[in-house]
């Protein structure tokens, strides 16, 4: 169990800090990691912090495609690290596509 204010994430606990619609956790905590784990949650979500960003601050290794909501509209240029419902919401920019790990399964479509 994680104390008040932290999640699970793949085995380890990881400060909360987000909104119920995807937010990302913090990572705060060590412990083994399991690259073929599944997201914590089946809300769209990313690994590279792009998500939730607007379209003003959505730069660097960030672009902008909007998705009907601006919350999930910034996403990575290279779209490794957004889970699998975040990728499909991308379908112009992304493609799912199976390595045996969520998060580099999400690649640049061609």
């Amino acid at each position: 169990l994680c104390q008040a204010g932290y999640v699970a994430v793949e085995g380890r606990c990881e400060q909360f800090s987000g909104d119920e619609s995807g937010g990302q956790p913090n990572s705060s905590a060590g412990g083994q990691s399991n690259s073929s784990a599944k997201p914590s949650s089946g809300h769209p979500s990313d690994r590279s912090g792009c998500m939730g960003k607007n379209s003003a601050h959505c730069n660097g290794i960030c672009t902008w495609d909007f998705a009907g909501d601006w919350k999930t509209s910034c996403i990575p240029e290279t779209c490794v690290g957004l889970n699998h419902n975040a990728c499909d919401l991308h379908p112009k920019k992304c493609d799912w596509k199976w390595t045996g790990d969520w998060k580099t399964s999400c690649q640049v479509a061609r």
